[in-house]
């Protein structure tokens, strides 16, 4: 007989763990295995002529109970529809005439286990009030606990699922749907704690391999899985299509690990592998929390994470500690607690951002209403305003429109030993951000450019107007004083920059600079490149066009009028002999996309150049803008578009204008 009495010392019991002893009936299948506990004992004078009742912490599978051979009652359900009893707590009633007074007694619990032996030592008889007391204490923190919150849970579930499915088309409210399934697969993981308490449950033919299947195992995985995608979206992360499946995929493989189970003994073992396996999401999302920390923007959110889980992540450590350093098992696992707590924090962190939100939904509302009432006197102010804005904006833009109409050369033109055609069209009201420009003596061509300025509108034309007089002056000054073109390009680009101050405009652009043409009707062109489209060259010999680019792909890098910046405008040196042809343009051409989202490109220009060699600059050039505009909607170009077709002429055919 083992008799010991309670920690106060008040109450008398008999102590079963330690005089128990269990045996197995090897006579039956896996399926409808049992074991059987036996108990000899004789009552302690403090619990003779008395009603008793035993208490057990826990029997996870089914049992049936006898003293002396009386019957006492059981629990769970046995085959052929088994269903265990997980962590609930037992209490039988021993009335006092099924007990032998004076001598021993016999208590034998019948288990069904199917390979499930999870009986625990914490198992008495004692006084009714005693029993009563234990089994109420045990109850409440092992059902009725997890019952509250799995009710809290499934209202916060609908809440957030209806505001999901109320808001998700006018502001973005993922983690609304996510928040719900965190509770709703919290809420699977709680229901075997409490799922003998339902009458319902233990009505239904139901499996209670795939009940612990379904509701334990893959409500842990699915809690796992949306925790971490609401970590994710609570920090305002979007994770790749790449990081989704993989996320997906192994909740998805070890769910079907899980489910693939064929015994209780096979889930045992399978599940811990199997939930170990899906905690590996918080290698993949620590780095997004890291990341988090040190984002200035996002670190708030970061640190309400940190707090969020330090519940949990307590109480995991206060459980490793009690069942591998104080080897207590009894007590009830506090990381489930621990969940619960960490749930209830992230739900009052959104309730207060959505308390925010609705705060300043409310005073917008109030200040709409407000400017409503006074709509029609702000209106007038605001449209009076406007028109002085307008009057003043359109007036500058007509300016800047004159001056440019009037400083750019003519757009066809004859020089010895050349014919050039242009077409240039701004995207608004006149004015552009591209400058072409050409520069004579006595009517031989001696250099040509053309450049794009950054951005639009009056602002990139007033640079444009900056920039001709800049690249021009330079351009001359060079030819007098016979330096290199790389050295013309980087005066340019030191000379804008002074210039133009504090304007954040920058330009691309080529510069070339054009030889005398020879006896063999052969000139030597020498070419910079200041981050500009590269030009075409069709050569009359070969009938193949190619792009005109540096020898070594980095002599020539950088754009004019960023300052601070290193920057390289090698030459490009190459001939031109008679009928070859040089077209430049800028990338409002080649950029330009249709309906179907596609470039127009280069090889359109390339084909039409080399299908019509023969014909004049002029009429290779309407034969591209026709192309341009069945390609394109002309009406509603996104950037100014330049275009300018050279072509060497014989230079005894020249006619000068007269």
């Amino acid at each position: 007989m083992g008799f010991l009495s309670c920690a106060d010392e008040i109450k008398p019991r008999i102590q079963l763990g330690e005089i128990m002893k269990i045996s197995e009936d090897k006579t039956t299948n896996d399926n409808e295995k049992y074991i059987y506990i036996n108990a000899s004992f004789e009552l302690p004078e403090e619990l003779k002529n008395k009603d008793l009742a035993l208490f057990s912490s826990y029997i996870k599978s089914a049992d049936k109970v006898w003293i002396n051979g009386t019957y006492i009652g059981s629990s769970g359900k046995f085959p052929p529809h088994p269903f265990g009893n997980g962590v609930r707590a037992h209490y039988y009633f021993i009335p006092k005439a099924a007990l032998n007074q004076n001598k021993e007694n016999k208590l034998l619990i019948k288990v069904w286990v199917s390979n499930y032996k999870m009986i625990s030592s914490d198992m008495f008889i004692g006084e009714v009030e005693d029993a009563l007391k234990k089994y109420a204490y045990k109850t409440f923190y092992t059902s009725k606990v997890n019952m509250f919150f799995s009710g809290l849970m499934f209202v916060v579930f609908l809440i957030y699922w209806t505001m999901f499915f109320s808001l998700k088309k006018s502001t973005k409210c993922n983690d609304y749907m996510i928040f719900a399934l965190l509770n709703i697969h919290t809420l699977m993981f709680n229901v075997p704690f409490y799922a003998m308490e339902l009458p319902t449950i233990s009505a239904l033919n139901v499996s209670y391999l795939w009940f612990l299947k379904i509701f334990f195992c893959y409500g842990a995985m699915g809690a796992v899985y949306f925790a971490n995608s609401f970590i994710i979206h609570f920090m305002k992360y979007d994770v790749s299509r790449k990081t989704y499946h993989l996320r997906y995929g192994i909740t998805s493989l070890c769910t079907l690990f899980v489910f693939c189970a064929p015994s209780m003994k096979a889930l045992t073992f399978i599940g811990p592998i199997a939930f170990l396996i899906n905690l590996s999401h918080f290698a993949i999302t620590i780095p997004y929390l890291y990341k988090g920390l040190k984002d200035p923007e996002r670190f708030h959110n970061a640190r309400k994470i940190l707090k969020g889980f330090a519940p949990v992540i307590v109480s995991i450590f206060f459980d490793l500690m009690l069942r591998l350093i104080v080897r207590q098992k009894n007590l009830p696992f506090f990381t489930v607690y621990g969940w619960q707590i960490t749930i209830l924090v992230f739900l009052q962190y959104i309730l207060t951002e959505y308390n925010r939100m609705y705060l300043k939904n409310t005073e917008l509302t109030n200040r709409l209403s407000e400017f409503n009432e006074n709509l029609e006197e702000i209106v007038a102010i605001r449209t009076k305003e406007l028109q002085d804005t307008n009057y003043v904006l359109s007036k500058g833009i007509e300016a800047v429109s004159n001056v440019q109409n009037n400083f750019l050369p003519q757009k066809t033109s004859q020089f010895i030993g050349w014919d050039l055609a242009v077409t240039y069209t701004p995207i608004s009201d006149n004015v552009s951000g591209d400058l072409y420009d050409y520069y004579t003596n006595n009517h031989r061509l001696e250099g040509m450019g053309i450049f794009d300025v950054s951005g639009h509108g009056i602002t990139a034309g007033l640079m444009t107007i900056l920039a001709k007089g800049i690249i021009s002056q330079n351009f001359e000054t060079g030819l007098e004083q016979n330096a290199s073109l790389n050295d013309v390009m980087h005066n340019i680009n030191e000379t804008y920059i002074k210039e133009k101050l504090n304007v954040e405009n920058y330009i691309t652009g080529l510069l070339f600079r054009f030889g005398t043409i020879n006896k063999k009707e052969e000139c030597t062109v020498e070419c910079v490149n200041a981050g500009h489209p590269y030009p075409l060259l069709y050569s009359a010999k070969t009938k193949k066009i190619t792009e005109i680019k540096p020898s070594v792909a980095n002599e020539q890098y950088g754009m004019i009028g960023i300052e601070g910046l290193n920057v390289s405008f090698s030459p490009t040196v190459f001939k031109m002999n008679k009928n070859d042809i040089l077209i430049c343009f800028t990338d409002g051409i080649t950029e330009t996309k249709n309906e179907r989202n596609m470039e127009f490109g280069t090889n359109k220009i390339k084909k039409i150049v080399c299908d019509n060699a023969d014909l004049s600059s002029h009429k290779i050039l309407e034969k591209i803008e026709k192309s341009f505009r069945n390609f394109s909607d002309i009406d509603h170009l996104k950037d100014d578009t330049t275009l300018i077709v050279l072509k060497r002429n014989n230079s005894k055919d020249y006619i000068e204008e007269l």
